[in-house]
């Protein structure tokens, strides 16, 4: 991407006004000097820029060749060799589009047609043609070696298992740390849903038992999931580059996954504790603290790994 050996570029000078297009075009010369072929669509160039452009290719209807070589050749074979003539002061650019789209005559050929340029280029346009392809300049010398050798880019055999995923766990407690505002944000978010459902719930029953433990079920599940959509969501093209055939990276899809879980383990531990403590003392249910703080883990549990699956096949704004 960083030094390519061919550019390729569709209307850069579009919306442009003549003396930037000249800057622009004059940048591209240099980076063609430097030995990158430069391929671009350009129309309505100005002469001086026409110029800097070292091949031409003209296309007729239908795509189909009307002239290929030097450009400085394109004068010369409209005029001497088809017989039209440039009227005076007129771009040579445009005048080459003109004659394409029918606009001027062809001397001494009054049944002329546009259509027969491209069948007219097959008969005599050889010899220009031969003089594009040895019209070759010297590049420059080839740069020096890359500081990183072939060998290192090339795909290695793909590591151990367990070095693997102690390397990603490595990387997702060091994300977890860099988003430490957003997990506390979480667990306010947590504590705060805990207090409300436990204030409106505040007289349980017998009778109100079932909405009540359904409420706290929605919060509980609710919460853990929304943390949990961005675990794998914000990673997708990440994984993507890395897990690519070719990319040299050997990502085990299997020991990512394993470490992103076991990373976030904790995170799900705290942020379902932060429901329980500010519930459980409004409603006082009949189960010890530890006992109602564990069974919530298990349905916290259960309902992220739903999350889990979600994130990593939707979009992040989709699944959220």
């Amino acid at each position: 991407v960083a030094d390519p050996s061919v550019l390729f570029l569709d209307e850069p000078t579009s919306g442009l006004d003549s003396t930037t297009s000249y800057d622009l075009v004059a940048a591209l010369k240099c980076i063609a000097n430097k030995g990158c072929n430069v391929v671009t669509v350009l129309h309505q160039p100005s002469y001086p820029l026409y110029q800097m452009f070292d091949k031409v290719l003209l296309l007729g209807k239908g795509g189909r060749t009307v002239f290929l070589g030097r450009s400085r050749d394109a004068l010369s074979y409209f005029q001497d060799t088809l017989g039209f003539q440039l009227p005076a002061l007129r771009n040579p650019a445009d005048y080459f589009m003109d004659c394409i789209s029918g606009r001027y005559p062809r001397e001494g050929y009054p049944d002329f047609k546009p259509s027969q340029l491209p069948r007219l280029w097959l008969l005599e346009g050889q010899e220009y043609e031969i003089l594009a392809l040895g019209d070759y300049k010297a590049h420059p010398p080839p740069p020096a070696p890359p500081l990183v050798s072939d060998q290192v880019l090339q795909s290695r055999a793909p590591k151990p298992f367990v070095p693997t995923m102690k390397n990603y766990i490595r990387r997702a407690m060091m994300q977890t740390h860099h988003q430490l505002d957003v997990f506390l944000f979480e667990c306010f978010q947590c504590f705060s849903v805990g207090g409300v459902v436990g204030a409106m719930m505040e007289q349980m029953d017998l009778a109100s038992m079932s909405l009540t433990l359904l409420m706290f079920s929605m919060a509980l599940g609710l919460m853990t999931s929304l943390a949990c959509l961005r675990t794998f969501g914000s990673e997708r093209v990440v994984f993507w580059r890395e897990a690519a055939p070719g990319a040299g990276m050997n990502l085990d899809p299997l020991a990512y996954f394993i470490a992103k879980i076991l990373v976030d383990l904790p995170r799900i531990v705290i942020l379902t504790v932060c429901v329980c403590v500010s519930f459980y003392p409004q409603v006082s249910p009949l189960a010890p603290l530890a006992e109602f703080v564990a069974i919530s883990l298990f349905a916290a549990w259960s309902v992220t790994g739903v999350a889990y699956f979600v994130s990593v096949v939707f979009e992040k704004e989709a699944s959220q």
